[in-house]
């Protein structure tokens, strides 16, 4: 069963363009999901008609199965979400706000302690000076996890998450990929993950959906939006007498290079056998190789190319 499905959703305001048209897209369960797209994009008003903080114009959501329209308390039993602003009570402690929060909830001892134990100690907060000093104090780390293990202190089987690693340094960001990877393996949970940071969506989603202008793009996997855009694999090689005049180029290759014959070349390739033939080829056609690896697509290639071709102004 999916975790989300999303049919012909649209969202209009009064007499104003649609935010939202005709959007479909389908999250299995146990996957992250990287929703991307620019600022004014339609993301923001998704994530709200997926929780049922808004209801759409047109079009249906599932989750689990289930409506939203009509079942938006148990639509919030089933989500937890992390926005772009940590939104804690900075004046109590880590422990104040995870127990305020379960309440919320309906949470009550001895399982909202257990609970709050697990999950400080989980996001590194379980030393007694962290977990009881106020969250004011805290670094914008600390309480970007502080915050995700509020959302996840009711067990939720979707979690939201809105610019997890925003404002964090390399250090930081990193560790709280590694703590989403290992929510989906301990929690068993489905992510939604909004964000404008395109190297770590590429690290950590699993599929993703590409959204601008309120009409979506494409979403799948990487390999199935890659496909859907011709992407190659490219043998970039770097070395002497590999322009095409030299004998050294091949069908379908990009040489650079300047008059002493030294530059670079790119050559599309399907598989390992094949990088091995067009080298071969390029040396017994008298060229000197300095340096030879396999490129794919990076995610930012391919969001650009969804957006290229469906005419963004904003590129």
């Amino acid at each position: 069963m999916p975790a989300i499905e999303a049919s012909s959703l649209s969202k209009r305001y009064g007499d104003h363009e649609y935010s939202l048209q005709n959007v479909d897209f389908s999250v299995p369960e146990g996957e992250i999901f990287g929703f991307l797209g620019p600022n004014g994009s339609g993301k923001t008003t998704t994530v709200r008609i997926l929780n049922g903080l808004l209801k759409p114009t047109h079009g249906e959501v599932r989750i689990f199965g289930q409506a939203v329209a009509g079942n938006e308390k148990s639509i919030h039993r089933m989500s937890g979400v992390v926005t772009e602003t940590a939104g804690l009570y900075e004046s109590l402690s880590a422990t104040d706000n995870l127990r305020i929060h379960g309440g919320l909830f309906g949470m009550r001892d001895p399982e909202l302690t257990g609970r709050i134990s697990m999950l400080l100690s989980w996001f590194g907060l379980s030393d007694p000076n962290a977990a009881a000093k106020r969250v004011g104090s805290f670094s914008t780390g600390m309480k970007k996890s502080l915050s995700i293990a509020r959302a996840l202190l009711h067990k939720p089987r979707l979690l939201f998450l809105d610019e997890p690693t925003n404002g964090l340094d390399p250090e930081a960001a990193g560790a709280v990929i590694s703590l989403i990877r290992s929510l989906v393996a301990e929690e068993r949970i489905t992510v939604f993950l909004c964000t404008h940071q395109l190297k770590y969506a590429e690290e950590i989603c699993t599929r993703y959906g590409f959204i601008s202008k309120g009409k979506m793009l494409g979403n799948g996997t990487f390999a199935e939006l890659a496909s859907r855009k011709g992407a190659e694999t490219c043998l970039q090689i770097r070395g002497r007498n590999l322009s095409r005049e030299s004998g050294g180029g091949a069908p379908g290759g990009d040489a650079r290079g300047g008059e002493s014959g030294a530059g670079e070349c790119a050559l599309p390739i399907t598989d390992d056998a094949d990088a091995a033939r067009k080298i071969r080829s390029l040396v017994e056609s008298g060229a000197e190789i300095y340096d030879a690896r396999q490129a794919n697509w990076t995610l930012e290639r391919l969001y650009l190319e969804y957006r290229r071709e469906a005419g963004d102004a904003g590129l």
